[in-house]
């Protein structure tokens, strides 16, 4: 009798503290999700603000055009825009993986 009343007490504790830790991971775990987001949304309004004010990710020289800096002007555009597809693929697997 007292050894199934120790059991259940401590198996009732056990369970408390189960509960106590999943909370604890869940907020510390919502935090970090809240903090990513904010992280995120920074670097999209920089990479945003970037690109509208004509500014580039990556400085390329542009003393003379010639054909060799104009190729690598297309590239570097198209690189933003890749890494901002990936970004916002990123941003959609993320919301979509809570």
């Amino acid at each position: 009798m007292v050894e199934t009343e120790t059991r259940e007490e401590v198996a009732q504790e056990m369970e408390e503290r189960m509960h106590m830790m999943d909370k604890m991971y869940r907020e510390r775990i919502n935090r970090e999700n809240e903090e990513n987001d904010r992280k995120t949304d920074e670097k999209m309004d920089l990479l945003h603000r970037a690109l509208k004010a004509g500014g580039t990710i990556s400085p390329v020289k542009k003393s003379r055009k010639t054909e060799e800096t104009m190729v690598e002007d297309d590239v570097m555009v198209s690189d933003q825009w890749m890494l901002l597809l990936l970004l916002m693929r990123h941003l959609d697997s993320t919301k979509l993986a809570r």
